[in-house]
């Protein structure tokens, strides 16, 4: 079986910070997914940035608050 990643989660400060620090290294456009749920008391919210790397690794960046819920 061959082995690989295909995902990589960082909590990041400010989504939309970190994403566009990933637009000037030139790793993609991203964007932001996952709007639609809210946070609630012992839930995370959905806010996340995605951003689709080479051979298909996805580079998902979600809020160091909602990784703690």
């Amino acid at each position: 079986m061959k082995r690989r990643i295909d995902v990589v989660t960082l909590g990041v400060a400010d989504v939309d910070r970190a994403l566009d620090f990933y637009r000037k290294l030139g790793w993609g456009p991203g964007k932001v997914v996952g709007e639609e749920h809210l946070p609630t008391l012992d839930q995370a919210g959905g806010r996340a940035g995605m951003v689709e790397l080479e051979g298909g690794l996805l580079l998902l960046l979600y809020g160091r608050d909602d990784l703690e819920k």
